[in-house]
């Protein structure tokens, strides 16, 4: 049950949000930018199963759907953040572990604030990023490099 409904989130949703908005881009003949959100949990495998493969599977619908649509003009890509303060951080670590000692496991020795992760989806969206496709933006503060 739960791994079915991390799937229907995390993957079938990215899916139906990306057909749709591929048919209205392909429509008016615009062309444009998907971005979906993955997770540096697809790169380390740390977390729930159902979470770790959902987010590792929407890296492959980005790289799967990018060359599918590029001739369209659209480009699709992901985003894999590592911790970012938010409210479901803390909510997810609550009486496990402290924010800090995430903090200082970052190579930064600090947690993504939102702005940061946006600021990475506006340049994607942008014209800045117009020759970048299928790729994964990950955004950790130097933990997978770690």
């Amino acid at each position: 049950e739960g791994w079915r409904a991390v799937m229907g989130v995390n993957l079938d949703g990215a899916f139906w949000g990306c057909r749709a908005a591929i048919r209205l881009m392909a429509q008016d003949g615009h062309g444009g930018s998907l971005i979906n959100i993955s997770s540096t949990a697809a790169q380390s495998g740390e977390g729930p199963v159902h979470y770790v493969t959902s987010k590792a599977a929407l890296i492959g619908l980005t790289r799967g759907l990018a060359r599918e649509v590029a001739a369209r003009g659209i480009r699709v890509n992901a985003v894999a953040p590592g911790p970012v303060d938010t409210g479901l951080l803390s909510r997810m670590i609550e009486g496990q572990v402290p924010l800090q000692v995430i903090a200082d496991s970052v190579p930064l020795k600090r947690i993504a604030q939102p702005a940061e992760i946006a600021n990475a989806l506006l340049w994607l969206a942008s014209d800045g990023a117009s020759y970048v496709t299928g790729e994964t933006l990950v955004i950790d503060g130097g933990i997978t490099q770690a």
